[in-house]
Parts: structure tokens; C-alpha cells; sequence
């Protein structure tokens, strides 16, 4: 009796197991549903800056796991290799941080971005980070 006991709880969590897992082959989540865009940047000094940036669709929230900024001093911020990442204490609403050790008189490039709960299940799904269409912005360090 215990070995079909065994068996019935191992099988039922093995399908549990792959219905969690249901790898889905296109992100349903389109950039055109939220908005995450830098409001300012300010406080700007030679070697800091504040941001305060805001996510718009409160409705879009609950797939959001965090919020966070890319910045670097190519206007290609992926192709920057010394770009950095910083994240919010956040994830909705109006968020700020600041960012320090920037370089005086430098220009710097910033894009906000969101990462994403993708999947059917919230503790095996994979997260996915999206930017909002056109959302990069520059400034420049004093």
C-alpha cells in the first residue's frame, strides 16, 4: 500500500511540476501596455545625478518584479561595455534613486526599464526586461 501511495504523490507533483513549467513561445506582454518613462533628472553634479522616473497602468503591476535604469555613455547602452544597472526600492508608481561615481563633464545615456513576470506560474516563470518605446534620454555631468 505505501509504494502506490508513493507513486500517486510523486506523479501528481511531477504534473503539477509541468503544468507550472508550460514554456508559452511568445511574450504576451507588448511595450504599448505600460509606460515607464524619466520624468527629470536632477540634482546633477560632477560625479551624480538623481532620476525620478514614473510606471504608468497600475492594471500592468502585478506581472512587474522590479523596475531599474541602464546607463552608460554610448547612446547604445547595450553596446556600452562599461554600462551599469541600478534598481528602485519599487516597482510602481513614481520612483527615484541616485546614481554616483559618474565622471565630471561627461555626457551620460539612461533608459528605464521593467522587468517582467513571464509564465504561468509566479515562482518558475522567467523574468524578461522591456523598456518603453523611445524612453532613452541623456545629460550631462558639470
Amino acid at each position: 500500500m505505501k509504494p502506490k501511495f508513493i507513486f500517486l504523490i510523486s506523479y501528481i507533483l511531477f504534473i503539477a511540476l509541468l503544468t507550472g513549467c508550460k514554456h508559452e513561445t511568445e511574450i504576451e506582454t507588448k511595450t504599448e501596455e505600460f509606460e515607464f518613462k524619466i520624468n527629470s533628472i536632477y540634482n546633477i553634479t560632477q560625479t551624480s545625478a538623481t532620476v525620478k522616473a514614473t510606471l504608468s497602468n497600475t492594471e500592468f503591476n502585478k506581472k512587474i518584479s522590479g523596475l531599474h535604469v541602464e546607463f552608460g555613455k554610448q547612446e547604445d547602452i547595450t553596446m556600452d561595455s562599461t554600462h551599469r544597472v541600478l534598481r528602485f526600492d519599487k516597482k510602481e508608481g513614481t520612483v527615484e534613486l541616485t546614481i554616483t561615481g559618474l565622471e565630471p563633464k561627461t555626457v551620460y545615456y539612461i533608459e528605464p526599464v521593467a522587468d517582467l513576470i513571464h509564465g504561468n506560474n509566479p515562482y518558475i516563470g522567467e523574468v524578461v526586461s522591456i523598456a518603453s518605446f523611445n524612453s532613452e534620454v541623456s545629460f550631462t555631468t558639470h
